[in-house]
Order: structure tokens, then C-alpha cells, then sequence
């Protein structure tokens, strides 16, 4: 199968800061999975009114269709992603869910979809 190359379809993100939440965009997004090593990567801008932040994170597929990544601090993360694979109509579909700590009082989350590019 090689690498399969996926669309961003849909997100919500939001910025936690304290007690305050502010809605987030993802721009210039990617996911992209590889079938014979079992692996992922991804990344994309977090996009408010005041910050653009590059997110990423690369990690394992699992043979049931999940990937992930261990931590965000390590092999160059600063992302942690929980995701998910499935066959559509459409064809192979993702969605995973990110969470990003940015500092001691600050944290980043959301979801995603992806489709077919």
C-alpha cells in the first residue's frame, strides 16, 4: 500500500489559558500514514488572532487501525495525538484528537478529520 496522503476535512481547536478559552484554526495541514513501517506523521499551524504555532508529531500505526505517539516532549513531538483509521464509501478515512502544552498555564486541544486527498 505505501503512504497514503490525507486531506484535513474538518477541526476544532481551542486554547486554554488559566481559566480563559479561545477558539483555535489549523492551517496548512497534513497527515500522512505509511502502511509498511507502520507509521505516521503529521502537523499543522494553530492559528488564533495574536499566534500561528507549527504543531507536530510523528508516532506507530497499530495493526488494529489506531496510531499515536508517546509523549509530546520526545523524537521531536510537541504534540501528543490518539487516532483512529477507518474504511468509508469514500475510501480510508482519520480523525485523531491532539492536546499540546504550551506552558505551565497554557494548553492546547482538539480534534480532526481527514479524508482522501
Amino acid at each position: 500500500v505505501g503512504t497514503v496522503n490525507f486531506a484535513l476535512q474538518g477541526s476544532m481547536a481551542q486554547i486554554q489559558r488559566d481559566s480563559r478559552v479561545q477558539l483555535a484554526s489549523l492551517e496548512n495541514a497534513s497527515l500522512a500514514i505509511d502502511f509498511n513501517s507502520s507509521h505516521f506523521t503529521t502537523r499543522f499551524d494553530l492559528v488564533t488572532p495574536d499566534m500561528r504555532l507549527t504543531r507536530q508529531a510523528q508516532g506507530n500505526v497499530g495493526s488494529d487501525g489506531s496510531f499515536s505517539n508517546a509523549n509530546q516532549f520526545l523524537d521531536g513531538n510537541n504534540m501528543q495525538v490518539q487516532g483512529i483509521l477507518a474504511n468509508t464509501a469514500a475510501g480510508t478515512a482519520a480523525g485523531y484528537t491532539f492536546h499540546s502544552r504550551l506552558d505551565d498555564n497554557t494548553l492546547a486541544s482538539g480534534v480532526t478529520q481527514w479524508g482522501n486527498k
